[in-house]
């Protein structure tokens, strides 16, 4: 079965009856293919570089083809997203037959960890909807207490870190110390309320994964179908940045890693900005 288009609303239904902002984005993307990539996937080739009105919201979109150019000293730095290093982790570059470009976060020690982060803040407050969506591969299925690692996806309020250090957030998560399973996860105020979701997670498997923020609640889905929700109770004025994170737990062994080939937020604001030039002399 071929898997959802990136990008794409496939699995999202939003009532936008009452909502004066239109569905309008700004698509920034890396469109020069590796030398020597002969295997591209359709729906790479309908990646362009798009602007329309953005006064409307954000949408960024970044699928890493030009990411050897942005990889140096064991970090990524684009124009929407950069690594954060911590304890020793690494971000580089390379490239599958699953995809022709990727970010690979590794944690190779105890307490390694390495987060992939947005360089804003987004708020609820003057967002009718919130999405942060991602494709990605991993090493590390199974439930092997001695050799584990947590990642997490979606947005939160801090950089990275221990889940169990955060007090906002909105995120899948895979831990395999805790479940082979995809787990969502919430808090608000240190509150957290988390689902164990009947989606193993196996080594090698493409998957697509997207949060969606609308209102009072936070949609789930894996490869386009809905696969959890949650009540949404973080404060409208908190700030949240999507974040992928990798941390190698404490006392595990073994180098692991999971690549991302392509993440991308999408912003709309309840109320429309509007640019005026009437009072612009020409």
């Amino acid at each position: 079965m071929p898997k959802p288009a990136f990008g794409s609303s496939e699995g999202v239904t939003v009532n936008t009856t009452q909502r004066s902002a239109k569905n309008v984005s700004i698509f920034i993307v890396a469109a020069v293919l590796l030398l020597g990539a002969t295997a591209v996937v359709a729906a790479y080739k309908s990646r362009r570089p798009m602007v329309e009105t953005f006064n409307q919201g954000v949408s960024v979109f970044d699928d890493f083809l030009t990411a050897n150019a942005n990889t140096t000293a064991g970090e990524y730095t684009g124009l929407y997203y950069r690594s954060i290093v911590a304890n020793g982790g690494t971000a580089t570059n390379g490239s599958s037959t699953a995809y022709p470009g990727y970010v690979r976060l590794t944690a190779t020690d105890p307490n390694d960890g390495v987060c992939l982060r947005f360089t804003s803040s987004l708020f609820l407050e003057n967002s009718a909807l919130l999405i942060s969506e991602t494709r990605f591969q991993t090493d590390a299925p199974g439930t092997s207490v001695g050799n584990n690692s947590e990642m997490y996806f979606g947005f939160v309020t801090v950089t990275g870190g221990d889940l169990s250090t955060l007090s906002n957030g909105v995120v899948f998560t895979y831990d395999r110390g805790v479940s082979d399973n995809f787990r969502i996860w919430h808090a608000a105020g240190g509150v957290v309320t988390q689902q164990t979701l009947d989606y193993p997670v196996e080594a090698d498997t493409d998957y697509y994964l997207k949060v969606v923020l609308s209102g009072s609640s936070a949609v789930f889905l894996i490869n386009n179908v809905q696969v959890g929700s949650l009540s949404l109770g973080i404060g409208a004025s908190t700030p949240l940045s999507p974040v992928w994170y990798l941390e190698k737990n404490l006392g595990s062994t073994g180098v692991h890693h999971l690549d991302t080939d392509a993440v991308g937020v999408y912003q709309q604001f309840i109320d429309p900005r509007i640019f005026s030039n009437t009072n612009v002399t020409q």
